[in-house]
């Protein structure tokens, strides 16, 4: 083998191994979203507000005070496949709800792995952002629709990379 090939090649291997170990940090985020309206739950019952995003293409088309009414919609871009919490608090705390979130994908499909369920709002559950995740849907469902003027707060610690 020549000598200037031999180089070449370990210079493209140096690089290729050196871009697939470089660490990009993602930063640690909170997002908050409200709910104003517990849902009922169950037996095909769905929330108008997340009906809405999604028979739309996930986009509000100028309606975007619907995000709120009975879900809370989150973009999620740039923290799929990392760790996150959430908890919540009801203002009416008559409501009892139960708060949930699943994840839609870029082309607004539900992913069906991931997700949470929570009916005690102040202990913070861990959940998976799945890989391809772009949205998170909240919402908070009673056997009777109450408005609980629930607030939802998602924290993701980010990704930490080494120092060499």
């Amino acid at each position: 083998m020549k000598p200037r090939f031999t180089i070449a090649v370990a210079v493209g291997a140096t690089l290729l191994l050196t871009g697939a170990t470089t660490c990009k940090p993602i930063p640690a985020k909170t997002w908050k979203g409200t709910i104003a309206f517990s849902h009922i739950g169950g037996n095909g019952f769905v929330s108008g507000s997340e009906q809405y995003f999604q028979d739309n293409g996930c986009n509000w088309n100028g309606q975007d005070s619907l995000n709120g009414f009975d879900a809370a919609v989150i973009d999620m871009t740039g923290y799929a496949g990392l760790s996150a919490t959430v908890t919540w608090s009801a203002a009416d705390s008559t409501a009892s709800p139960t708060v949930s979130g699943f994840f839609l994908d870029g082309t607004c499909q539900q992913i069906v792995e991931g997700g949470f369920s929570s009916s005690t709002g102040t202990t913070p559950q861990k959940f998976t952002i799945p890989s391809q995740a772009k949205w998170l849907e909240v919402d908070a469902q009673t056997v009777a629709p109450w408005p609980s003027n629930i607030t939802v707060q998602i924290q993701s610690r980010g990704k930490h990379c080494r120092k060499k």
